[in-house]
């Protein structure tokens, strides 16, 4: 079971280097830069131990425990000598401007910020003595302590590193830490100190973090705001503009709206010593759109689940059907899980009941067990009397093949509420298996019918249940006849990938047309490439499809 992808990070720094791996190189960017992005809720976990006194290579020592009870705040930049994203990260002085503006090289000192070799490297291979022959002192004028210590992560902190370097996190004062790490040209001193600003400090007021929502009229919603605070929450108050209700007061909300828009909600909250935080954010409310011409497919495309569908936390435990990018994004660029697991479309839809909560680049992980009773609740479905063989359909898997995850498919000739949902076409429970399983259920008792369909997602402790390529057809042909493939381009950064169509073979070219790279993938319809060594500037990808015509792509190499 799942269990077993629950790592001991000790044993990732037993002094092989190959044991972890570093963030692929990328250009620096400049300081401030841009910062967290707004409304991010950052996964906030204990520490398991602040009683570690770490010693600099100068012999200077610290008390965590101690400098965590003074209110301050830490920085902290786990990095190894060989690693290169790490000394791009080093090089960008951004660490050093943080120390110099808002830690221990500053007037107020609110914060401490350290740099940790984590696997205990000599003061030699400190010095210049690595593969880089770059001196990670800096002749001895690098001002942020340096502790070379393999066991500061794992061990003594409780900071889990995986097998992922750079590493950077951040802890409040409180004994929480957060896992800020993302790519080294977005480390910037803005990024350090939105990350210090969302930690919580001695006698600050309360982290409230409240994200942007889209949804459609009529349809209810459910704000929820992350909010931190040691001593306790007193009042939550919500003010919705153009919704109902206009106010609220308490945690958990359900609002809706009549007309499509833009509009306002706040939330105040105050917590047991009486020090209050406001902040928010924009509902985007769009027309609800019916489902009444076919055959209708979901795709699950770019972004965010589709403001047609709803999500509904039966359960209450906060978590419900996300879209594969929102969820795994959270751990830092993860797109390769994405389309490592992916059906035919760069995102999916996912429900958990084993949830992961710390992540690896090689998807080890831990996770939070979870009763999961989601609902993913389709639009209005109009199914016409004459329809020759209507037909539900869409693809499923478990996100782990050894834990079978059970669903089940619902239909509501009423409402959209859990509650309305009295109909079963099929219980269902994912195959043991890595490939994905096309789901077919027949439609026909209810021709002349206005409906509501739902696929609950109700289980314990298993996996986590995914979802794609959700069709209503009337034909008889879900998940055997499909719209004809279009070959379709999606770059983050460096990382270009082709998906939709198989690709026989991708030529790099400049715009002058000379060759300078061919791939040859083998009729795959999901070929990742990286263009992280090329020069900055602009190229072009032909791509040759099995049936020996091509499609161009210009694309830009940041």
């Amino acid at each position: 079971m799942k269990k077993t992808f629950l790592i001991t990070i000790c044993a990732l720094f037993a002094g092989l280097a190959s044991s972890i791996r570093a963030q692929q190189p990328h250009e620096p960017a400049a300081s401030p830069g841009p910062g967290l992005r707004t409304g991010v809720a950052l996964n906030w976990l204990p520490l398991n131990n602040t009683a570690y006194v770490a010693t600099d290579i100068n012999g200077v020592k610290y008390d965590f425990a101690q400098i965590l009870k003074q209110g301050k705040k830490v920085i902290i930049d786990f990095s190894t000598v060989w690693c290169a994203p790490c000394m791009q990260v080093h090089k960008s002085g951004v660490l050093t401007e943080f120390y110099n503006r808002y830690a221990q090289g500053s007037a107020d000192g609110k914060a401490m910020a350290f740099w940790v070799e984590a696997q205990g490297a000599s003061i030699e291979k400190l010095q210049g003595q690595n593969e880089h022959k770059y001196d990670w002192t800096e002749g001895g004028a690098f001002p942020v302590p340096i502790i070379s210590d393999a066991a500061a992560s794992g061990q003594l902190l409780g900071i889990p590193l995986l097998s992922r370097v750079p590493t950077l996190v951040v802890i409040g004062s409180d004994g929480y830490y957060a896992d800020i790490t993302t790519k080294p040209e977005l480390v910037t001193l803005q990024y350090l100190v939105d990350a210090m600003d969302m930690a919580y400090g001695a006698g600050e007021p309360p982290k409230v973090v409240l994200g942007d929502m889209t949804c459609v009229n009529d349809f209810e919603i459910y704000p929820r705001a992350q909010v931190r605070t040691p001593v306790g929450v007193a009042t939550y108050k919500w003010t919705f503009e153009g919704g109902t209700p206009q106010t609220y007061q308490g945690s958990d909300p359900t609002v809706t709206f009549a007309q499509p828009g833009e509009y306002k909600m706040t939330i105040e909250v105050t917590d047991e010593e009486g020090r209050t935080t406001t902040n928010t954010a924009t509902v985007t409310v769009k027309p609800k759109q019916d489902v009444d011409r076919f055959p209708y497919s979901y795709p699950v495309g770019e972004g965010s689940l589709d403001y047609n569908w709803r999500s509904t936390d039966a359960d209450g435990d906060g978590y419900g059907w996300l879209s594969a990018q929102d969820f795994f994004l959270q751990f830092g660029n993860f797109r390769y899980v994405i389309d490592k697991l992916a059906a035919s479309t760069p995102n999916f839809l996912c429900s958990w009941s084993y949830m992961p909560v710390q992540m690896d680049y090689d998807m080890s992980y831990k996770a939070q067990i979870l009763s999961a009773d989601n609902y993913l609740i389709s639009p209005k479905v109009t199914i016409p009397a004459d329809a020759p063989n209507p037909q539900f359909g869409f693809k499923m898997k478990s996100y782990e093949a050894s834990a079978l995850d059970e669903c089940a498919v619902l239909v509501s000739t009423g409402g959209f509420k859990p509650a309305d949902f009295t109909q079963e076409l099929r219980p269902l429970s994912a195959t043991a298996s890595d490939d994905w399983e096309q789901v077919t259920l027949s439609l026909a008792p209810y021709k002349g019918k206005t409906i509501y369909l739902a696929i609950r997602h109700k289980s314990t402790d298993k996996s986590g249940l995914l979802i794609d390529d959700i069709e209503v057809r009337l034909d008889g042909l879900v998940g055997i006849q499909t719209p004809a493939a279009e070959l379709q381009l999606t770059q983050i950064g460096a990382q270009v990938r082709l998906w939709g169509a198989p690709v026989s073979s991708v030529s790099v070219l400049s715009l002058s047309g000379t060759a300078l790279a061919t791939y040859t993938p083998g009729s795959s319809n999901n070929v990742t490439l990286s263009l992280s060594h090329l020069p900055a500037g602009t190229y072009i990808l032909q791509v040759m499809l099995p049936d020996h015509t091509t499609r161009s792509f210009k694309v830009v190499k940041p």
